[in-house]
């Protein structure tokens, strides 16, 4: 145990020296673009996922208050072993309906969906094809699946999917995965040539649309993961319930990337740095030509 306890202080020392050791920050106050945090005091958040405000609406919030009143804090044990709640079985059937799909099964984040769906959806002749600037958690899912064999391709390379494709034979399974919108980068999949592709060579469609769905475009049918629905595809759980209650439908790929970013005049953005707050002026959007319409509750 000696032994063990230096290896992990020498392993953690390096890390501290890489600048890389990883420190919680405590925050004092709701979740929301403006946030107090401790020792810090008023900072700008740009790396949440919270982008159409629900995470401290009041509507939300009551609701909240309202479940925990009713149903108490949990099961206290997993759905399928101590039953599930109606409110969750309610939740489910409105995913579909906004989804257009037969059902919607939640989790608890899109982590957990994802590394729920893809094991599941893959047999020992599965070739998996994946984007190499996919979302960590979809590597990760990639990486507990048992598949014959895993392909990466270059972001969003058209040819190389191809050719990853061609690659396979016509009787495998074969699943091509992709983010909606690649959230570090801001870029949205090729999703109508991935799906042509797909049909091409009778491969299905994961799409991750964790930073899509209410997000980006117009309803829902109109979000990336769902551009081109009409192809065989399955779509991954997002990480919440995001109702439809963004930007109208932008017109061009830099006005989709500021609606993705912007809502009332306010940051949103899959950026990972924060910024300590000088003035709210500061928040203007980068593009003042592209005016976000209003939202609605």
């Amino acid at each position: 145990m000696t032994a063990l306890r230096e290896e992990i202080a020498t392993e953690l020392g390096s890390l501290r020296d890489a600048g890389t050791y990883k420190r919680f920050n405590t925050l004092e106050s709701p979740q929301g673009p403006v946030v107090e945090m401790a020792g810090r005091g008023e900072v700008i958040v740009l790396s949440s996922n919270n982008y159409l405000g629900l995470a401290d609406h009041p509507d939300v919030v009551a609701a909240g208050i309202e479940g925990l009143q009713r149903y108490g804090a949990g099961t206290a044990s997993v759905r399928f072993i101590c039953g599930t709640f109606a409110p969750h079985l309610e939740l489910e059937r409105e995913l579909a309906t906004l989804s257009e799909t037969e059902a919607a099964l939640t989790y608890v984040s899109c982590w957990n969906a994802n590394e729920a769906a893809v094991p599941t959806l893959t047999d020992e002749h599965t070739v998996i094809i994946s984007d190499e600037l996919n979302h960590a958690s979809i590597i990760d899912a990639v990486r507990l699946a048992r598949p014959e064999r895993k392909v990466r391709y270059a972001h969003s390379d058209m040819g190389e999917l191809r050719d990853a494709l061609r690659a396979c034979d016509r009787n495998q399974r074969k699943l091509v995965i992709t983010d909606g919108v690649f959230s570090m980068e801001g870029d949205l999949a090729k999703l109508p040539d991935i799906l042509e592709l797909a049909r091409a060579h009778e491969a299905t469609v994961v799409v991750d649309d964790s930073h899509g769905v209410g997000a980006v475009g117009g309803p829902v049918a109109e979000s990336p993961s769902t551009s081109a629905s009409s192809a065989r595809s399955t779509s991954s759980p997002a990480r919440s319930a995001r109702r439809w209650a963004g930007p109208p439908a932008a017109t061009s790929h830099r006005q989709r990337r500021c609606a993705t970013c912007w809502r009332n005049g306010r940051a949103r953005s899959s950026s990972r740095t924060r910024f300590r707050r000088r003035s709210r002026a500061a928040l203007q959007p980068p593009c003042a030509s592209f005016a976000p319409g209003p939202t609605s509750w």
